[in-house]
């Protein structure tokens, strides 16, 4: 899926080794970067790029399960 935000930014997202088995998130890549959020921010998006989810069959019980992986809405702060 490619979003269009004008002046020639565009994001890319993908998620190739998404299917009827592959429905839990291993990984996440913006740009490069891995993310560890569970949440991507709206300038993050705006800024366009490639959002790269790695899918996998099993859940992972580690990978944003830290505070500082939550969402604001969700801090305990």
């Amino acid at each position: 899926m490619t979003l269009d935000f004008g002046k020639w930014k565009k994001l890319v997202i993908e998620a190739p080794e998404n299917n009827m088995d592959n429905i839990y998130v291993k990984s996440i890549k913006l740009n490069g970067r891995k993310i560890d959020k569970n949440y991507i921010t709206h300038s993050d998006l705006q800024n366009g790029g490639e959002l790269i989810f790695r899918m996998v069959s099993q859940p992972d019980s580690i990978r944003g399960t830290k505070p500082e992986a939550y969402p604001y809405s969700m801090s305990l702060k």
